[in-house]
Protein backbone atom coordinates (compact mmCIF):
# COMPACT_ATOMS: atom_id res chain seq x y z
CA UNK A 1 0.00 0.00 0.00
CA UNK A 2 1.50 3.66 -1.05
CA UNK A 3 0.47 6.66 -0.17
CA UNK A 4 -0.80 8.96 -3.47
CA UNK A 5 0.06 12.61 -4.38
CA UNK A 6 -1.69 14.89 -6.31
CA UNK A 7 0.11 17.24 -8.92
CA UNK A 8 -1.48 19.30 -10.75
CA UNK A 9 -0.78 22.48 -12.35
CA UNK A 10 -1.29 25.02 -15.30
CA UNK A 11 0.14 26.40 -18.04
CA UNK A 12 -0.42 29.70 -19.15
CA UNK A 13 -0.66 29.75 -22.64
CA UNK A 14 -1.19 33.84 -24.70
CA UNK A 15 -4.93 34.17 -25.37
CA UNK A 16 -6.70 33.64 -28.71
CA UNK A 17 -7.07 37.04 -29.84
CA UNK A 18 -6.28 37.88 -33.42
CA UNK A 19 -4.49 36.03 -35.95
CA UNK A 20 -1.75 35.64 -34.08
CA UNK A 21 -3.18 34.13 -30.84
CA UNK A 22 -4.88 31.49 -33.48
CA UNK A 23 -1.79 30.21 -34.57
CA UNK A 24 -0.52 29.98 -30.78
CA UNK A 25 -3.52 27.90 -30.12
CA UNK A 26 -3.88 25.77 -32.58
CA UNK A 27 0.47 25.34 -32.31
CA UNK A 28 -0.09 24.58 -28.31
CA UNK A 29 -3.14 22.14 -29.66
CA UNK A 30 -1.24 20.12 -31.62
CA UNK A 31 1.90 20.28 -29.11
CA UNK A 32 -0.07 18.36 -26.10
CA UNK A 33 -1.82 16.50 -28.75
CA UNK A 34 1.78 15.41 -29.71
CA UNK A 35 2.64 14.12 -26.33
CA UNK A 36 3.28 10.55 -25.30
CA UNK A 37 0.05 8.81 -24.45
CA UNK A 38 -0.09 6.48 -21.15
CA UNK A 39 1.28 3.21 -22.23
CA UNK A 40 4.65 5.21 -22.84
CA UNK A 41 6.55 4.64 -20.15
CA UNK A 42 6.81 8.29 -19.47
CA UNK A 43 5.53 9.78 -15.84
CA UNK A 44 3.72 12.75 -17.98
CA UNK A 45 1.07 11.67 -20.79
CA UNK A 46 -1.44 13.13 -22.91
CA UNK A 47 -4.46 11.80 -20.89
CA UNK A 48 -2.83 14.50 -17.71
CA UNK A 49 -3.52 17.98 -19.93
CA UNK A 50 -6.79 19.45 -20.62
CA UNK A 51 -6.69 22.24 -23.99
CA UNK A 52 -9.89 24.44 -23.52
CA UNK A 53 -11.71 24.63 -26.88
CA UNK A 54 -11.46 27.97 -28.80
CA UNK A 55 -14.58 30.04 -28.34
CA UNK A 56 -14.51 32.90 -29.86
CA UNK A 57 -16.33 35.95 -28.51
CA UNK A 58 -20.07 34.88 -28.23
CA UNK A 59 -21.44 37.50 -25.77
CA UNK A 60 -20.79 35.10 -22.48
CA UNK A 61 -18.02 34.80 -20.10
CA UNK A 62 -15.30 31.88 -20.98
CA UNK A 63 -12.74 30.99 -18.96
CA UNK A 64 -10.06 32.19 -21.19
CA UNK A 65 -9.90 36.13 -20.91
CA UNK A 66 -6.12 37.08 -21.53
CA UNK A 67 -4.79 33.91 -21.46
CA UNK A 68 -5.76 30.51 -22.81
CA UNK A 69 -4.53 28.27 -19.20
CA UNK A 70 -3.62 24.57 -20.72
CA UNK A 71 -4.95 22.56 -17.33
CA UNK A 72 -3.14 19.56 -16.15
CA UNK A 73 -3.29 16.81 -13.20
CA UNK A 74 -2.10 13.28 -12.33
CA UNK A 75 -1.55 10.89 -8.93
CA UNK A 76 1.11 9.27 -8.24
CA UNK A 77 2.57 6.87 -5.65
CA UNK A 78 4.32 8.29 -3.16
CA UNK A 79 5.54 11.55 -5.10
CA UNK A 80 6.36 13.43 -2.30
CA UNK A 81 8.86 15.52 -4.43
CA UNK A 82 9.06 15.95 -7.92
CA UNK A 83 11.44 13.91 -9.40
CA UNK A 84 14.16 15.21 -11.92
CA UNK A 85 13.04 12.77 -14.31
CA UNK A 86 9.39 14.36 -14.61
CA UNK A 87 10.74 17.77 -14.36
CA UNK A 88 13.03 17.12 -17.11
CA UNK A 89 9.88 15.73 -18.78
CA UNK A 90 7.69 18.61 -18.33
CA UNK A 91 10.78 21.27 -19.43
CA UNK A 92 10.67 18.95 -22.70
CA UNK A 93 6.78 19.70 -23.08
CA UNK A 94 7.07 23.63 -22.45
CA UNK A 95 10.10 23.88 -24.57
CA UNK A 96 7.22 23.06 -27.61
CA UNK A 97 4.97 25.31 -26.51
CA UNK A 98 3.93 28.74 -26.40
CA UNK A 99 3.47 30.20 -22.82
CA UNK A 100 3.93 32.47 -20.10
CA UNK A 101 4.57 30.97 -17.08
CA UNK A 102 3.57 27.55 -15.93
CA UNK A 103 2.66 26.16 -12.33
CA UNK A 104 2.82 23.16 -10.89
CA UNK A 105 1.45 22.53 -7.32
CA UNK A 106 2.33 19.51 -5.00
CA UNK A 107 -0.84 18.85 -2.98
CA UNK A 108 1.20 16.69 0.14
CA UNK A 109 4.04 18.91 0.13
CA UNK A 110 2.66 22.08 -0.70
CA UNK A 111 5.56 22.84 -2.73
CA UNK A 112 5.33 25.12 -6.11
CA UNK A 113 7.06 25.09 -8.98
CA UNK A 114 6.89 28.13 -11.16
CA UNK A 115 8.79 28.61 -14.44
CA UNK A 116 8.73 31.98 -16.39
CA UNK A 117 10.58 32.36 -19.93
CA UNK A 118 14.16 33.75 -19.52
CA UNK A 119 13.88 36.26 -22.31
CA UNK A 120 10.15 38.34 -21.90
CA UNK A 121 6.98 37.68 -20.91
CA UNK A 122 6.52 35.19 -24.07
CA UNK A 123 8.47 31.58 -24.54
CA UNK A 124 8.73 30.64 -28.23
CA UNK A 125 9.16 27.03 -29.05
CA UNK A 126 10.87 28.23 -32.58
CA UNK A 127 13.10 30.77 -31.04
CA UNK A 128 13.91 28.39 -28.44
CA UNK A 129 14.19 30.85 -25.48
CA UNK A 130 14.93 29.35 -22.34
CA UNK A 131 13.56 29.53 -19.31
CA UNK A 132 14.19 29.65 -15.23
CA UNK A 133 12.47 27.34 -12.44
CA UNK A 134 11.74 28.82 -8.62
CA UNK A 135 10.35 26.80 -6.15
CA UNK A 136 8.77 27.82 -2.81
CA UNK A 137 6.41 26.76 -0.57
CA UNK A 138 2.74 28.43 0.79
CA UNK A 139 2.19 29.64 3.92
CA UNK A 140 0.66 27.43 6.48
CA UNK A 141 -2.09 29.09 7.92
CA UNK A 142 -5.26 29.43 6.76
CA UNK A 143 -6.84 32.56 5.25
CA UNK A 144 -10.22 34.65 6.66
CA UNK A 145 -13.01 33.81 3.91
CA UNK A 146 -13.23 37.63 3.80
CA UNK A 147 -9.66 37.81 2.79
CA UNK A 148 -10.12 34.88 0.33
CA UNK A 149 -12.86 35.65 -1.01
CA UNK A 150 -15.12 38.55 -3.36
CA UNK A 151 -18.59 38.73 -1.73
CA UNK A 152 -20.58 36.75 0.99
CA UNK A 153 -20.17 33.12 1.47
CA UNK A 154 -21.34 30.85 4.14
CA UNK A 155 -19.81 27.02 4.05
CA UNK A 156 -22.36 24.31 2.89
CA UNK A 157 -22.47 22.70 5.68
CA UNK A 158 -23.71 25.79 7.79
CA UNK A 159 -25.82 27.29 5.25
CA UNK A 160 -29.85 26.90 6.01
CA UNK A 161 -31.99 24.69 4.55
Amino acid sequence: MGMGVTIHGFIDAPAVIGSDGLRMYRHNRLAVRAVQDKDSGTLITRSMFTVPPHRPGKGWPVPQYDQAPIHFAANYKEMLLLPASWIREFETILATLFWNSAVVYNDFTKIRYEWEPSAGPLHDPKGRTGFTLKCSVGRPEALAYNEAIDGDYVPVQTRAK
